[in-house]
């Protein structure tokens, strides 16, 4: 015999099922980088300042490894990410020459700094104030998303989402930087 209040409660579980399925995987793609394909194949050189008032200019050959991570304060994965790039930094810039460069997606000065106060982040940080740099390299709004360029300019691998401490590691591998 059917029952409607069972039937209902069954079609009910059904879609919170679904609806769990689709958040999992989602997060799932989060968590581990959404495809890393370059759009791009050489990096744009760029000039500018960092937070401390220092010069920073990447060439269309800088000679050395190059990541740039496009991020904001209010984007947890880019918080999340943010101690791994610093130890990447520490461990390779002087080993391989490594630059890490954070570009903030369009925040006030006040806010970065004082979010930057909190932490000992010390790696150059621009302000993309009109993000300008996030359309030369096509972010498109995606944060975090974080470029590895090899020692010639060219764009080896774009990762979009967290880096995990193996992605990091790949990534790192990928242009040049020993592990």
């Amino acid at each position: 015999m059917f029952n409607p209040k069972k039937h209902t409660r069954l079609q009910n579980l059904a879609a919170l099922g679904a609806i769990f399925s689709v958040i999992a995987a989602f997060a799932i793609l989060w968590l581990a980088g959404l495809p890393d394909v370059p759009r791009l194949e050489r990096a744009p050189a760029f000039t500018a300042l960092t937070i401390d008032g220092q010069r920073l200019q990447i060439t269309e050959q800088p000679n050395q490894p190059v990541v740039l991570n496009f991020w904001a304060t209010w984007c947890v994965p880019c918080v999340t990410e943010m101690p791994r790039l610093e130890a990447a930094y520490r461990q390779y810039h002087i080993q391989d020459n490594l630059l890490i460069v954070g570009i903030n997606a369009a925040e006030d000065e006040d806010t970065v700094r004082a979010w930057l106060a909190e932490r000992d982040i010390t790696f150059p940080i621009v302000l993309d104030q009109f993000r300008e740099l996030e359309r030369a390299y096509q972010v498109g709004g995606t944060y975090p998303t974080t470029i590895f360029i090899d020692k010639g300019g060219n764009i080896v691998r774009v990762h979009r989402g967290i880096l995990t401490e193996k992605a990091l590691a790949q990534n790192l591998a990928s242009i040049g930087v020993k592990n």
